[in-house]
């Protein structure tokens, strides 16, 4: 065995891509152990914690529902003109 071999190291960089994923993990994580303490502290009664988590939940849902069909409308090329007319006929 050579005992004058230094161990392997790995290598001491970041690149971009290894950053951003540092930053959104930092931000997604400041969110959800952040902010539901911020929230606990200030409504302080657990039923109204979890009213306000479902009302944002819903909230949330019907937004991207929106947006998700409003984007319908702006497609360029793949609908025709008449499109978003029919959306409120389904």
């Amino acid at each position: 065995m050579n005992r004058s071999a230094a161990p392997s190291e790995l290598p001491r960089s970041l690149g971009l891509l290894d950053a951003l994923a540092i930053v959104i993990g930092i931000v997604i994580g400041g969110g959800i152990f952040i902010v539901p303490n911020l929230l606990a502290r200030e409504l302080r009664s657990p039923p109204l914690i979890l009213a306000v988590w479902v009302l944002a939940g819903i909230l949330s849902f019907l937004a991207h529902w929106r947006a998700q069909n409003s984007e319908q409308c702006y497609r360029p090329l793949v609908v025709n003109t008449f499109s978003c007319a029919r959306l409120g006929d389904r």
